[in-house]
């Protein structure tokens, strides 16, 4: 399974592996900084299964990231994380899998392959 993180912190990165790592220690995503260097990313086969995908970096939107993401790879399930629910309905008219409010938990990430699961039976 190919699973990304695009957050612009580290140490929001490594807080979100510790979360996935308390549900499954063998599970390790790509880590990216920015979406465009995450977009480069996904044009790669295979494609991602998932992306957490935070919505505040600097001087891009994750909401935008995910709408070319749709044209690159429709399939790759998308969850947004970020510090704040205002976004909320832009996740909805994506079709995100999940919408995580930060800090991420473990039960947050658990949610998020559940529906991963259940939309795509992976």
């Amino acid at each position: 399974m190919r699973i990304a993180i695009c957050d612009d912190s580290r140490k929001e990165q490594d807080q979100f592996i510790k979360a996935l790592h308390g549900w499954d220690p063998t599970r390790e995503p790509e880590t990216f900084f920015s979406g465009a260097d995450f977009l480069e990313a996904a044009r790669e086969q295979p494609p991602f299964d998932i992306v957490f995908l935070d919505i505040y970096m600097p001087g891009e939107n994750g909401v935008d990231i995910a709408r070319e993401l749709k044209g690159i790879s429709p399939e790759t399930g998308i969850v947004f994380v970020t510090t704040s629910e205002e976004h909320a309905v832009d996740a909805f008219s994506l079709h995100a899998l999940h919408y995580l409010v930060k800090p991420v938990t473990t039960k947050g990430i658990v949610e998020a392959f559940r529906r991963l699961a259940w939309t795509t039976g992976k």
